[in-house]
């Protein structure tokens, strides 16, 4: 009996073939399911759940022993995206994503199925098609394979965590896998060129030219939706400067008529000492005024920095510091990598808060100006104590504050020392703690 079986398994059979792959394609459509509701994040139900695996197991039927290639793969395709769409409604675009993400995972199990088989175990491909036993170890292979990298890929989300990638990681990666293909394409036309007919030669060529033509217009779409969405965000921002800036000189305006006779009322008594400290009272509102017109795009020309310092100053304002600015240097030109410059400039500003918060003035001063050489930016808050150490600051783990982890500066002196081209001094006098960050032509 055992020997028979054996026998049966280790002889070309076609309908026992036909068999496996019949059962095969039940346990293809329960892994498939997984994978594309775990990419997707569907929850489906019991009721969709069935009616896509007897879909998906008719289709395969269909396809593999009634229809005949390319027919049998586009009615596959077409089918896949449809249950998608109707069956667990998607939309076209989480169809095709679905699409994309599990029959490149299926290849890429079969792949390694075939390698695994025909390279270690050196099993003819024929024999794999031809004889049940093989037939039935590359499926085994293949499952084993496409629920590792179900583990990898949907699970962990990697593809999900790829669509967060920056616009450069991007076009890499798409540029990658563009040569990647070209060098595929090449090495079968020159291997197979006799044995490729003219019809499957003009396909190859029409798809790689779409291929490319796609992706070129959807880095460029890509990238104007990047920029345009940065300048909505800009123009946010300075909608909010605005408002405020729009509300202050409205009350200004309404209290013009008070504060003019109250400084008529001072010089009447000839109360000079009551008159200054009244004009300082009114100065601090102007400046307020003043330093919200600053905060606009065409004078903090850099969208990073102007996010930064316009939260920074809202962040401020609700902690009741004070935070003025004197911006003289084309923010638009700083010879240093923007990303690394605000991550310091961030954790200078957020140090400057902490510290201002905690005194009695409770100010902080910025000015960004530049020379011949460099580019200055200076920022001084009011401190509590004179006494800081201006070299264990930047120590790891050093902290003047019990309920802080003293990583910022330690962050900011490791930026700093991979680089030459830019300095930070600190220093502590008449309790004003000042950082002036230097930043070379």
């Amino acid at each position: 009996m055992i020997t028979d079986l054996i026998q049966i398994l280790m002889t070309p059979n076609e309908v026992f073939i036909k068999v496996i792959l019949s059962f095969s394609s039940i346990i293809e459509s329960f892994l498939y399911l997984k994978f594309f509701t775990q990419i997707l994040n569907i929850s489906s139900t019991k009721i969709q759940n069935c009616i896509y695996i007897i879909s998906s197991v008719v289709t395969f039927v269909v396809c593999n022993f009634i229809l005949k290639s390319p027919i049998s793969d586009l009615l596959n395709v077409v089918a896949f995206i449809l249950l998608l769409i109707f069956l667990f409604k998607q939309s076209i675009k989480n169809g095709i994503i679905g699409l994309i993400t599990t029959y490149i995972t299926v290849f890429v199990s079969a792949f390694l199925s075939e390698i695994i088989l025909g390279g270690l175990l050196k099993i003819n491909i024929t024999h794999i098609l031809d004889i049940p036993f093989y037939r039935i170890l590359s499926c085994t292979l293949t499952y084993i394979n496409f629920g590792l990298l179900y583990l990898v890929i949907a699970k962990r989300k990697v593809i999900i965590k790829m669509l967060k990638l920056s616009l450069k990681s991007t076009t890499i990666i798409s540029l990658i896998l563009g040569i990647i293909v070209i060098f595929i394409q090449s090495y079968i036309f020159s291997t197979y060129e006799n044995n490729l007919s003219f019809e499957m030669k003009l396909t190859t060529i029409i798809s790689l030219s779409l291929y490319f033509f796609v992706s070129m217009y959807s880095l460029i779409r890509t990238k104007k939706l990047e920029q345009t969405t940065q300048d909505l965000e800009t123009e946010k921002l300075y909608n909010k400067t605005l408002t405020l800036l729009h509300d202050n000189i409205r009350c200004f305006k309404h209290d013009f008529d008070n504060i003019v006779q109250s400084l008529g009322g001072y010089i009447a008594l000839n109360d000079i000492d009551g008159l200054r400290e009244y004009y300082n009272n009114l100065l601090q509102d102007c400046r307020q005024t003043n330093d919200l017109n600053i905060l606009n795009p065409e004078t903090i020309n850099n969208p990073s920095i102007y996010s930064l310092l316009t939260n920074k100053y809202y962040l401020a304002s609700q902690k009741g510091i004070k935070m003025t600015f004197e911006i003289f240097t084309d923010l638009s030109k700083i010879n240093f990598n923007i990303y690394q410059f605000t991550r310091i400039l961030g954790i200078l500003l957020d140090n400057a808060i902490e510290a201002a918060q905690e005194t009695d003035e409770k100010i902080i001063n910025i000015e960004f100006r530049s020379d011949a050489k460099k580019q200055l930016f200076i920022i001084a808050n009011s401190c509590k104590d004179n006494n800081i150490s201006t070299t264990k600051i930047f120590e790891k783990g050093y902290s003047t504050k019990t309920d802080n982890s003293g990583i910022g500066l330690w962050k900011v002196h490791n930026i700093l020392s991979k680089n030459t081209n830019i300095d930070l001094f600190t220093t502590v006098h008449n309790n004003i703690f000042t950082q002036q960050l230097e930043v070379f032509y």
